[in-house]
């Protein structure tokens, strides 16, 4: 995701089929490594955790705080600063994205998180999980200019549904839930030319085939 010494990672990988690709151009790009999948890996089969202190000098095989993440980050000068936070609810990351939102150009969301700042911004999300007592947070959070929301989502009728569609974020059904976001083009740019990333939290339901695409791109 990028190219340039300065990367800071709270991830829990769950990919095997990139797990070897990946892994030894960690010690170029990361300044912190950071392993919180302990409790992931624990209930999902195909996931797994790695010690890999000989890949990154600064590897933390327990993972720091978010004030920690947030006072690694400012120490490379690169610039621009790009962070990913997903997850299933506001409240549990509001202060991490309003720390973010300080050392930060621009904060794409994922998950839950997501559909409580599209709602926020009148959007119909159908019976997609969302933290209704966070809106008005998530409304003022989005006047910073800096979230990025997706143009598509996927949606289907479950979390275990078979059939699924990708639809505007207007085109959403009041029976359908957002379980996956499609990564438009500006966005894509914006990772691309990134010189820092901050990542912790898929963007979907990445567990599931449908619902990976987001999480993977």
């Amino acid at each position: 995701v990028s190219s340039s010494v300065g990367l800071v990672f709270s991830w829990s990988i769950g990919f095997p089929s990139i797990f070897f690709d990946i892994k030894p151009a960690f010690s170029l790009i990361a300044i912190s490594i950071s392993a919180a999948a302990f409790g992931f890996c624990s209930k999902k089969s195909f996931a797994f955790s790695f010690p890999c202190p000989i890949f990154s000098p600064l590897y933390a095989y327990q993972a720091p705080d978010f004030s920690t993440i947030s006072a690694l980050a400012p120490r490379s000068i690169n610039s621009p600063t790009l962070s990913i936070v997903g997850g299933s609810k506001v409240s549990s990351k509001l202060e991490v994205i309003k720390n973010l939102l300080q050392i930060s150009d621009k904060v794409l969301t994922g998950g839950g998180i997501t559909n409580t700042f599209l709602k926020a911004q009148g959007n119909n999300i159908g019976i997609s999980l969302c933290e209704d007592s966070m809106l008005s947070q998530a409304k003022e959070l989005f006047e910073s200019d800096k979230i990025l929301l997706p143009n598509e989502v996927v949606v289907g009728k479950g979390i275990d549904s078979s059939e699924s569609r990708i639809c505007k974020i207007d085109s959403v059904q009041d029976d359908e839930m957002i379980l996956d976001q499609v990564l438009n083009s500006s966005t894509a740019k914006k990772i691309s030319l990134a010189k820092k990333i901050i990542w912790n939290g898929p963007v979907g339901v990445f567990e599931k085939d449908p619902f990976s695409r987001g999480t993977e791109d």
